[in-house]
């Protein structure tokens, strides 16, 4: 009843609905399930994934991301994600560094991306003399 006072991103991708059929949609959970499965057997060797957390800078609009893949894989996933602030992009815009744990592992995952954001933050000032 208000998709039009929704972020563009957010009814572009409501726009698509109408196009997915029940079938489509029970197929794809399906392969999600399955995906997530193989996923787990990648965490049995690691703590963690790095990507990046988009496809480049942050937007200089509030409305949404421009490119939501990275978030929308992981959040399809089930498991913890989150994003710190590591670079500049061209246009001064931060970019970010995305975690990605497995399914449960939230307090390591806070624990790693902390230790991360601590290991990139610039030297002190004390330091260079």
């Amino acid at each position: 009843e208000h998709l039009d006072t929704m972020n563009p991103w957010l009814r572009d991708a409501a726009g698509k609905l109408p196009s997915i059929t029940m079938e489509r949609y029970e197929a794809a959970k399906s392969h999600a399930a399955e995906c997530r499965a193989q996923l787990a057997s990648v965490f049995a060797g690691m703590n963690a994934l790095i990507t990046p957390a988009a496809a480049g800078e942050a937007s200089r609009t509030v409305t949404g991301l421009e490119d939501q893949s990275f978030c929308q894989l992981w959040t399809l996933m089930h498991g913890p994600c989150l994003t710190i602030p590591a670079f500049t992009g061209p246009d001064r815009m931060p970019m970010g560094l995305q975690i990605v744990g497995p399914v449960g592992g939230d307090e390591s995952l806070i624990r790693l991306a902390a230790w991360i954001a601590g290991a990139m933050a610039p030297l002190p000032i004390d330091f260079l003399r």
